[in-house]
C-alpha cells in the first residue's frame, strides 16, 4: 500500500470515528475541563481543614455497614462536619453528621450538588458505571490525535476547518497528553505493584481496612477509603499537612506518595497547582473546539452534497 491509499484510509478512519464517538469525546473533554478548574480554584488544604478522627469514620462504618458489604466508599469534610456514604442501597447512602451520628438518607437525603463530584463520575464511568466505554474512547481518541498530523498541514484560513488543524498543530503538545495519559492510567502503569489478596476472590470491608491500616500507621486524620482494585482498598489521609495514600490488602498496608505518580498529576493537572490546572483546561478546551469544529464542518459538508443533488434532479 502506498502512502497516498495509507493516507486515503487513515483519512477515513479519522473523520467516522470521530463523527461517530463525537458525542462521547464531547463528554470526556467537557467533564475533564470542568475537572481542569479543581487546581485551580481550590487551595491546598491542611490536615485540619478536611479530615476526621479515624475512630469516628469506623464507628459509622460498623453501625450502618456492619457485614462490611454495603458501602463503597466514605469521604469527610471536617469543616462541615458531614460524612458523605456512597452504596448501592438507597436507605444507608448519604451525608451523616460526625458529632450525632444521624444521616440524611433515602428520601430525607439532600445533599448539595458538587459540580466536581458530577463531572470526575461523568468522566470516569459516564454515571452509570460504563467505564470500558470510557477506555475505548481513550484510546480511539489517542489514535486520532497521534494520526491528525499526518492527514494535513496546517494553514492559516479563517474558516472552520482552518481553525480546526492550527488549534490542533499548535497545541499538539497539550492535547495528546491527556489521552495519552488516560490510556496509561487505564493500563495502571505508574502504580505501584500490589501485593495480591492472601484469599482469591475476596474482598476487604472498609472497618477492616481501617483497623488493619491503623496497627502500622497513623490514622488521625483521615479523609477518604474506598473500594480498590482486586478486593483491596484506598485510605486517604493528611500527615503533617500532606495528603497520602495507603492501600490496604487483608495482608500488607502499602503507602503510595500520589506525587510520585507522574502519570496520573499530569492527567489531573496537579503537579503545577494552578499553572498545571490551566495547561489540562486549555487542553480539554482545544479537544471540545477540535470535536466540535470536525463535526460542524461534515455536517456543512453533508449539507452541500444534499443540495447539488437537489439542484442536479431540478
Amino acid at each position: 500500500m502506498n502512502f497516498k491509499r495509507f493516507k486515503a484510509t487513515l483519512f477515513k478512519l479519522h473523520r467516522w470515528i470521530g463523527i461517530g464517538l463525537a458525542p462521547l469525546f464531547l463528554l470526556i473533554s467537557l467533564s475533564g475541563a470542568v475537572l481542569a478548574f479543581k487546581p485551580i480554584v481550590q487551595q491546598p488544604t491542611s490536615d485540619s481543614l478536611n479530615a476526621a478522627p479515624t475512630a469516628k469514620v469506623m464507628e459509622i462504618l460498623e453501625r450502618i455497614d456492619p457485614l462490611g458489604i454495603e458501602v463503597d466508599a466514605i469521604s469527610v469534610d471536617i469543616a462541615s462536619h458531614q460524612a458523605d456514604v456512597r452504596t448501592r442501597d438507597p436507605q444507608i447512602a448519604g451525608q451523616y453528621d460526625l458529632i450525632t451520628g444521624e444521616c440524611a438518607c433515602g428520601n430525607e437525603a439532600s445533599a448539595p450538588f458538587n459540580l466536581f463530584e458530577f463531572a470526575e463520575h461523568l468522566h470516569k464511568e459516564l454515571l452509570f458505571g460504563a467505564d470500558i466505554l470510557i477506555q475505548i474512547a481513550s484510546y480511539t481518541m489517542l489514535l486520532m490525535v497521534i494520526s491528525a498530523p499526518l492527514l494535513a498541514w496546517p494553514r492559516l484560513r479563517n474558516n472552520l476547518m482552518g481553525w480546526h488543524r492550527s488549534v490542533g498543530w499548535l497545541l499538539l503538545p497539550i492535547v495528546v497528553i491527556l489521552p495519552l495519559t488516560g490510556v496509561l492510567m487505564s493500563l495502571h502503569v505508574g502504580m505501584p505493584e500490589l501485593p495480591p489478596m492472601s484469599q482469591p476472590d475476596s474482598h476487604l470491608s472498609l472497618s477492616e481496612a481501617l483497623s488493619r491500616a491503623q496497627q502500622s500507621q497513623a490514622l488521625d486524620n483521615l479523609e477518604m477509603v474506598r473500594r480498590f482494585r482486586g478486593g483491596s482498598v484506598l485510605v486517604s489521609t493528611y500527615q503533617h499537612g500532606e495528603k497520602q495514600l495507603l492501600i490496604v490488602t487483608d495482608n500488607s498496608v502499602t503507602p503510595v506518595n500520589p506525587q510520585e505518580n507522574l502519570i496520573k498529576t499530569l492527567h489531573e493537572g496537579t503537579w503545577a497547582g494552578p499553572l498545571s490546572g490551566s495547561i489540562n483546561l486549555l487542553g480539554a478546551c482545544a479537544l471540545s473546539l477540535l470535536i466540535l469544529s470536525g463535526s460542524i464542518s461534515w455536517l456543512r459538508r453533508r449539507r452541500r452534497i444534499r443540495e447539488r443533488e437537489l439542484l442536479s434532479a431540478v
